[in-house]
């Protein structure tokens, strides 16, 4: 017997399974109307250039002062505005000179960050520099000034409840790319 308290379901009575379907498809109608919302508000913070929670290494939020009186709820947050980190944006500027001007192999420029113990930013856990941490700064536009947002989407397979990314077309995220030259911390020779 299973019974469902905040949706009157009982399946000790008669056509339990037609009410449970039902509540299904609403929950399911609620749940893709939360996540178009939700992609609303996110496009519109990307459109009006601040900050979704993408910062990079190299890059912190700040708030912007007075912002949360234009928001809405009882506890409104301010807007945040991306500033360039002065500490890890030296770091960066290192690891673009050591591959581009001073020739050094991605492996030696993750035994030198390991050496001299790099800070590693916002969200580090083990405080070890790998490969691929370093072929990600290499590889990222947003050093140079270009701030893409929306390249991929989260798609779920309704069967397994599993997860994954999938790109976007071009066309459909091209209008959420933006530029910022006061954070450009490359010059495109260099890049």
């Amino acid at each position: 017997r299973v019974i469902v308290a905040s949706e009157g379901i009982d399946s000790d009575r008669e056509g339990w399974e037609i009410h449970a379907t039902l509540i299904s498809w609403v929950h399911e109608r609620y749940v893709k109307d939360l996540a178009a919302n939700v992609f609303r508000g996110q496009e519109g913070t990307v459109l009006d250039g601040f900050s979704v929670g993408d910062p990079c290494y190299g890059y912190t939020t700040a708030p912007i002062p007075g912002s949360e009186a234009a928001r809405r709820g009882k506890h409104a947050k301010p807007r945040m505005r991306y500033e360039i980190d002065i500490v890890t944006a030296a770091w960066v500027a290192r690891i673009f000179c050591w591959y581009a001007v001073e020739r050094r192999s991605n492996a030696w420029i993750v035994r030198e960050l390991n050496r001299l113990r790099a800070p590693k930013g916002h969200g580090d856990i083990t405080g070890v520099w790998r490969y691929d941490l370093v072929i990600r700064i290499l590889r990222n536009r947003k050093y140079i000034g270009e701030w893409a947002w929306g390249k991929s989407k989260t798609v779920r397979n309704p069967l397994t409840g599993q997860v994954r990314r999938e790109p976007r077309p071009e066309h459909e995220f091209s209008k959420w790319n933006r530029t910022f030259e006061h954070l450009r911390l490359i010059d495109d020779d260099t890049f």
